[in-house]
């Protein structure tokens, strides 16, 4: 699939100049990224949809990760699962 993709994109462009400009040097589609996250940024300090709805998930994930590495540090698998529930996970 890439080779044909990388196939298709070397017959339309011919023998043109396909390297960049240095690192440093931004383009135009550089410029229009940033001016979307810079948009972004802007409309999420007072957006219900950001605060609210992303908001509270990432707080519950935030949980939940909190959770599984709590229960992770303090108890061995083993004890809490028996040889055959470690084995389960394992697989």
């Amino acid at each position: 699939m890439v080779p044909a993709a990388w196939g298709l994109v070397w017959v339309g462009l011919g023998a043109q100049q396909t390297l960049g400009p240095a690192n440093a040097d931004p383009t135009w589609v550089h410029e229009w990224l940033n001016g979307v996250r810079d948009s972004i940024q802007l409309m999420a300090q007072d957006n219900w949809f950001f605060h609210g709805v992303l908001g509270t998930l990432a707080d519950g994930l935030n949980a939940f990760v909190g959770l599984l590495q709590a229960h992770l540090s303090t108890v061995t698998p083993g004890d809490y699962l028996g040889w055959l529930g470690v084995v389960a996970v394992h697989v």
